[in-house]
């Protein structure tokens, strides 16, 4: 082995081969070998000298250019459907080509040079997320870093993976408690329907869970309220526009939705009856009584008059109760309350319950005058005769006793007012 400039002695009439040893990131052009007066001697390198012949060789070479192979790596693993060839993937360097960055897609080979800072990169499109960038020697397969500079000969292959994004999806409670109502957010069950093979036929989840969708399928959040409580609201939106999005609703790739559902309680409502009965010639109508009512709510702690028909604001889990005077010539004959939705029969007092609707009902009847005939004999002249003996008779005009009708002792006719 000689290094150039070297003279190395050689004989007259022997075969000599000129050849160098492989040099990374160069390739042998070629050997040319060349005598005094400039003439080829040989081919390739290989040559015989005559006597006194002074024979120069030269071997030129050529570095090589680095190669780079961009190649784009997709897995549709939630319903994603584009292809390698859908991403732009971009190469940056300060070789006046790649100042600005050029993008480029999946197997092209961008000319680039030795000693030059590279950097790939890219920007995933929507529903979509960058898994890595892999950079390799794809002679000594050894990883080479991002950003990376190349060295004349090498050969480098970059991969760009994406994964497409499963949407997400927040499923929240808000739960307003301003009649009494006791139940808290994670007392509810959240319905969600939809034709994933899971949600075929609904699946109920609580507050703050986040149940697993699928782009492309249509979903609804949908809630059977409990008892004593109504729902105000459902409210959907995408949580990184802040738009909002309709109820039911098709996700799309990496979309991250919220739903929230609100609820009420329901305060109980009191309807108050009356039935007046005026078989005995009373001639009072429902709007001429008062109803009581009483309970611990700070309003009718001492008790406050309704008249037919008034529905007194209440509260539920306070016990209340309803009570009457009849006014003068009537008598209070029932208090009934029921349930109006149930139609079941509720006590009085009553404590009513969220969202119960009681209604209650105070009779009335008009009460008969009554008399009572009396006899008194004295006999203090030898008369013989009793009460019973004696005949009292009793005139008005009220059908029965028009003309008069005759009564004994103790007998009490019935009368009209």
């Amino acid at each position: 082995e000689y290094n150039t400039g070297n003279t190395p002695a050689v004989q007259a009439n022997v075969v000599y081969t000129v050849d160098e040893l492989p040099l990374d990131g160069y390739t042998l052009d070629s050997i040319v070998c060349m005598d005094a007066t400039g003439a080829v001697i040989g081919a390739d390198g290989t040559l015989t000298l005559a006597l006194d012949q002074d024979v120069t060789c030269t071997v030129f070479n050529d570095d090589d250019a680095p190669t780079l192979v961009l190649n784009k790596v997709v897995t549709n693993d939630d319903t994603g459907d584009l292809d390698p060839v859908d991403f732009d993937l971009t190469l940056t360097g300060a070789d006046t080509v790649h100042d600005a960055g050029v993008d480029y897609v999946d197997g092209n080979m961008p000319v680039i040079e030795a000693t030059v800072s590279y950097e790939v990169s890219e920007t995933p499109p929507a529903g979509y997320e960058r898994v890595s960038i892999e950079c390799v020697d794809t002679d000594t397969q050894l990883a080479v870093p991002n950003p990376f500079t190349p060295t004349s000969g090498q050969n480098i292959s970059c991969t760009v993976t994406n994964d497409d994004i499963a949407p997400t999806l927040v499923l929240n409670k808000e739960v307003t408690n301003d009649d009494s109502g006791k139940l808290l957010a994670e007392d509810f069950d959240l319905t969600l329907t939809g034709v994933d093979t899971v949600h075929d036929t609904g699946v109920d989840y609580v507050d703050g869970e986040m149940p697993v969708i699928v782009a492309g399928i249509a979903y609804e959040v949908t809630e059977t309220a409990p008892t004593g409580y109504e729902m105000t609201g459902i409210e959907c939106i995408d949580i990184d526009t802040q738009q909002p999005v309709t109820n039911p609703f098709t996700p799309t790739l990496g979309q991250n939705v919220s739903c929230t559902v609100s609820n009420d309680d329901i305060a109980p409502t009191l309807v108050l009856n009356k039935s007046v009965t005026n078989d005995d010639a009373g001639d009072l109508d429902p709007a001429d009584y008062d109803f009581n009512l009483t309970g611990e709510d700070t309003v009718h702690d001492a008790g406050v008059d309704y008249v037919d028909g008034n529905m007194p604001v209440i509260v539920a889990g306070v016990s209340f109760e309803v009570s009457a005077t009849p006014p003068a010539g009537y008598e209070l004959t029932g208090i009934a309350c029921i349930d109006v939705d149930t139609q079941e029969a509720v006590s009085n007092p009553f404590i009513p319950t969220i969202g119960q609707n009681v209604s209650c009902t105070v009779s009335n009847d008009d009460i008969a005058p009554t008399l009572v005939l009396n006899k008194s004999v004295t006999n203090d002249d030898a008369g013989n005769l009793t009460p019973a003996d004696c005949y009292l008779t009793l005139t008005g005009a009220d059908t029965v006793h028009d003309t008069g009708v005759d009564y004994v002792d103790g007998k009490m006719p019935v009368v009209v007012a």
